[in-house]
């Protein structure tokens, strides 16, 4: 129903190069027949990048590790 193609701008990271970006192209196309039957729809794609989706959480009721990452010479 749905075509999704995501293309990263590159093949791969280098492992030991710190504050590195990798940027994407997605597109999502619907096939011929959804898009003839349904009313258009608007996406929106909001990215967080602010560090605070990366401490580490275990468990089912999401207890801190204490174990964070370092983002741009920030925690």
């Amino acid at each position: 129903m749905l075509n999704v193609t995501i293309t990263p701008h590159l093949e791969f990271l280098n492992a030991d190069k710190a504050g590195q970006k990798l940027f994407v192209m997605l597109k999502l196309r619907p096939n011929a027949e959804v898009s003839a039957s349904r009313p258009s729809t608007t996406f929106s794609f909001v990215i967080d990048t602010s560090g605070s989706m990366y401490e580490v959480l275990e468990g089912e009721e999401t207890i801190p590790t204490g174990n964070s990452y370092f983002l741009d010479g920030k925690q």
